[in-house]
């Protein structure tokens, strides 16, 4: 994965955050409106139903947003790991070259 594509999987991650707080939102106002309108004993299991459904989705979305979160930050990280280590690299190398054109000289 390069470093563009990793910007490109980060935004992915945000869209479906956005997403998944949309469906949880809706989730939401169907308990309601279940509610609202079947203010008995049927209305109460189906609420409790969408109540745990919500619960679940929101568990597992949740859970798996994060992963993937971790997962593209810690690519992250490791690409700015190896920036620095190729910049120390080709320093150690500068310095190399100038050690060899001195003895070269000698």
């Amino acid at each position: 994965m390069s470093k563009s594509t990793l910007g490109s999987l980060k935004y992915a991650i945000k869209t479906e955050d956005r997403a998944a707080d949309e469906a949880k939102a809706e989730l939401k106002n169907l308990d309601r409106a279940i509610y609202n309108a079947m203010d008995d004993r049927v209305g109460q299991s189906a609420k409790e139903s969408a109540a745990g459904l919500l619960r679940s989705f929101t568990y597992m979305v949740d859970e798996v947003l994060s992963a993937l979160s971790q997962a593209a930050d810690s690519l992250d990280r490791g690409y700015d790991r190896l920036a620095g280590l190729s910049s120390q690299g080709d320093s150690l190398l500068s310095e190399a070259n100038s050690i060899v054109s001195g003895v070269g000289d000698l």
